[in-house]
Parts: structure tokens; sequence; C-alpha cells
């Protein structure tokens, strides 16, 4: 009875482990990696959109991230966007588009982002909790 159960509530428990995924990834380390900012919101034309709807973006190298819009009258909002995120990072612009170094980790910022995987984690097994739960009162 309870196998039938967690079939079919399978597709919400790998919800849970696509959402820990996910944030987990967001996560800084000292390589740049283009999911840190793609998921970004930024307030476009009326609509709430992703970074990676509204631009390309690359690593060129190791500590270099580069955002390149589709639309370059968009720079400045991104660049408040990724000035506003917990990521702790200054976008630098130019005519082409948003340069992101990603500066060597300190002890301190090493101590928080481990800070926050663990908030994170407990997040998701927060979620995986209360879908078994939700099967064990069924």
């Amino acid at each position: 009875m309870y196998k039938e159960l967690i079939n079919q509530r399978k597709k919400d428990f790998d919800g849970a482990v696509e959402w820990a995924k996910n944030e987990i990834a967001g996560i800084r380390t000292g390589r740049a990696r283009s999911s840190m900012v793609e998921d970004l919101v930024v307030d476009y034309m009326g609509s709430k959109l992703r970074i990676k709807e509204l631009a390309a973006i690359t690593t060129p190298e190791p500590r270099v991230i580069f955002i390149q819009p589709w639309d370059k009258s968009v720079i400045p909002l991104i660049e408040k966007v990724i000035k506003d995120s917990h990521l702790g990072l200054n976008p630098t612009s130019d005519a082409s588009g948003i340069h992101l170094t990603i500066p060597a980790l300190t002890e301190e910022r090493r101590k928080e982002f481990t800070k926050l995987l663990h908030q994170k984690a407990e997040e998701a097994r927060i979620k995986t909790r209360q879908i078994r739960e939700d099967i064990l009162n069924v």
C-alpha cells in the first residue's frame, strides 16, 4: 500500500531533489560557473525574466563570467540585479556585455557559503519530510 503511495508521489520527491541541486549549484565556489547567475530574475519590460532568458552566459576563463545580452538596453538592469544578489560580485560592463570577475574566497566567505549550503540541504530535507508525512497521513 505504501509503495503505491510513494510511487504516486515520486514526481514530488524528484522535484525536491532537483530543487536542491539547483539551489546548491547557485552557491559560489572559487571557480566561475554560469549557474551562479543564470537564474537571477530581471524585471524587463514589465516581465520577470531570468538572465539566461535574456543573454548568453559564458565562462571564458576559470575566474570570469561573461554575460552578453541580446538586447544591449538590458545591461544596466542585469548589473543592478547582480549587485543586489547575495553573490557579492561587482559587475563591469562595456559595449558588448557584462564581465564578472570571481575573487578568491576568503576564509570568512568560505564559512558563510558552508552555512548557506547546510541551510539549503536542510530545506531540501524538510521538503522531503513533508512529502513523506503527507503519504503517511493518507
